[in-house]
C-alpha cells in the first residue's frame, strides 16, 4: 500500500532544506531534476529545489488544484506544459551513464487520453537524436499501461511497457523509471513495486548521445522543440537522477514523495 505523507508545511518540521538534516542524503546523489509544486503552491514556475536549478516555465492552459497530499500542477491536456529550460538538456546529454526518474500524479478519476506523454523528449532527423520520455498505450478511461521508451543517436531503441493495464484512478500514484545503459535493462516501478515488464530493444546495441539543445518537459513531450502528446494530470513531483537508484532508494521514493526533502526526525530516524 503506498503512503501518503501528509502536506508539506513549514509548521510541521517535516521537510527539510538544509541538506544536513534529511533522513536520506543519499537521494541528493546525482540528482538532476526535482520539482515538487506542493511546496511552490501556484505561479508561473515550479521551483527546481535539486543543485542545478533549473526552474520549471509553465505555458498555456493550467490549474493549481487540490489533491490527496496538497497543490498539484495540473495542465489541462489540450496545450499546457511545463519546459525544464535549457540547463536540462544538458541533463539529456548525461543519461547514457544511468538514470532514474519519478512521476508522482493524480488523474483525478478523469479518462486518459490517447498517446499522452507524461515526460521526455523525443528529438528526431539526425543526430543527435535522443528520445526518452514516458506515455500510455492500450488506455481506456482510467486504465492504461505504461510505455517507456530510449533511443540513442543512431535510432537503436529499447521500450519497457507495464506487464499489464493498470487502473490510475483513486488517489496519487507514482511511476518510475530505473535504466541501465551498459546493460540495455530498463525496470517500470509503480506505486513502490517493480512491474514484471515487457522489453524489446530494436535495431542494435544501445549506444552514446551526442550533445544536444532539446528541452526536458513535463505535461507533454518535446517533439523537435515543439510540445506534443499533452498531458491532463495533476503533478505532485517530478524527480530525475543520472545515475540508477537501488531498490531501497526506489522503494523510499516511491512510498514518500517528499522523501528528497524528507526531514530526519527528533530520533535520528
Amino acid at each position: 500500500m503506498i503512503h501518503l505523507p501528509e502536506a508539506p508545511s513549514y509548521m510541521n518540521n517535516g521537510l527539510a532544506f538544509d541538506d544536513t538534516q534529511l533522513k536520506t542524503p543519499s537521494l541528493r546523489t546525482g540528482l538532476a531534476l526535482e520539482y515538487l509544486p506542493g511546496i511552490d503552491m501556484g505561479g508561473d514556475t515550479i521551483e527546481d529545489h535539486g543543485p542545478r536549478k533549473t526552474d520549471a516555465t509553465l505555458n498555456d492552459t493550467y490549474t493549481w488544484s487540490e489533491s490527496s497530499t496538497g497543490k498539484v500542477w495540473y495542465p489541462d491536456g489540450v496545450d499546457g506544459y511545463a519546459d525544464c529550460g535549457p540547463v536540462s538538456a544538458g541533463i539529456i546529454n548525461e543519461i547514457d551513464g544511468d538514470f532514474t526518474y519519478c512521476l508522482w500524479f493524480d488523474i483525478f478519476g478523469l479518462t486518459i487520453p490517447a498517446g499522452m506523454r507524461l515526460f521526455g523528449v523525443s528529438n528526431s532527423g539526425g543526430a543527435p537524436d535522443p528520445h526518452c520520455f514516458l506515455r500510455v498505450t492500450n488506455q481506456s478511461g482510467t486504465s492504461s499501461k505504461m510505455l517507456f521508451k530510449m533511443e540513442d543517436d543512431a535510432t537503436v531503441e529499447e521500450r519497457a511497457t507495464t506487464s499489464g493495464t493498470i487502473d490510475w484512478a483513486g488517489n496519487m500514484r507514482c511511476v518510475g523509471i530505473k535504466y541501465d545503459w551498459s546493460a540495455e535493462t530498463g525496470n517500470i516501478w509503480v506505486d513502490g513495486q517493480r512491474d514484471a515488464e515487457s522489453e524489446n530493444t530494436q535495431a542494435g546495441t544501445i549506444g552514446a548521445l551526442g550533445s544536444n539543445a532539446i528541452n526536458i518537459m513535463f505535461g507533454a513531450a518535446n517533439s523537435n522543440g515543439t510540445p506534443s502528446n499533452f498531458a491532463n494530470i495533476g503533478y505532485a513531483a517530478v524527480l530525475m537522477w543520472v545515475r540508477q537508484l537501488d531498490d531501497a532508494e526506489m522503494i523510499e521514493v516511491q512510498n514518500d514523495l517528499y522523501a528528497t526533502r524528507r526531514r530526519v526526525d527528533d530520533h535520528g530516524f
